[in-house]
């Protein structure tokens, strides 16, 4: 038996080649595959060799492809548990830094210049307008997103935003020191460290 390929879950690893040896049918490697991406990685892997040939076939067949086709075990496995769909959707972000107007309290904001800033400096407030990536603009809600809490990760101060419409929540990263508008962190403050408490 080959070894497992880097950053792929070892135990998985060899419960798949049991599982193979045992002739084993198709809806264990999928829910093998499921635990994690280390353990869907270790799946793919175990599935490449000759011996692997007939669950392939039965995962081509579950996933609705032809067996006689030429397919990667990862799009087999993909297909068979109906997640490939979800593999194609973008999920990085899309760097925007374009100017707006603040739909709550209407200040024109600037681009950021370097980085990327998708909330009003002066309030804090945003607008829901991304899906699934930061970016991407697919969200048809378009509901005023309130900055709700403050943490800092890495000395980096983020801001978990909550859509007042349908509740979508995404943190985005705060810049204070940043001229000529730096965002107005002591809002979040509660009373008495620095300034009043978000309203």
């Amino acid at each position: 038996m080959r070894r497992p390929p880097k950053g792929a879950d070892q135990a998985v690893w060899a419960l798949a080649h049991e599982a193979l040896a045992e002739g084993k049918g198709a809806p264990l490697f999928l829910a093998l595959a499921g635990r994690s991406k280390a353990a869907f990685k270790a799946v793919a892997a175990a599935l490449e060799g000759p011996a692997a040939a007939r669950a392939r076939e039965a995962l081509a067949s579950l996933g609705g492809l032809t067996p006689e086709g030429e397919y990667s075990t990862r799009l087999l496995l993909r297909r068979a548990g109906g997640k490939e769909e979800a593999a194609r959707t973008r999920k990085n972000p899309i760097v925007r830094n374009d100017a707006f107007d603040c739909g709550h309290c209407g200040f024109s904001v600037p681009p950021l210049g370097r980085g990327e800033r998708n909330h009003c400096p002066r309030c804090l407030r945003s607008a829901h307008v991304d899906g699934a990536a930061p970016g991407d603009r697919s969200s048809d809600c378009g509901g005023l997103m309130v900055a709700e809490h403050l943490e800092f990760l890495g000395g980096i101060p983020r801001v978990t935003h909550r859509c007042e419409t349908c509740g979508f929540t995404r943190r985005n990263r705060l810049f204070p020191d940043r001229e000529p508008e730096p965002d107005r962190i002591e809002l979040l403050l509660p009373s008495g460290v620095g300034g009043p408490a978000c309203e």
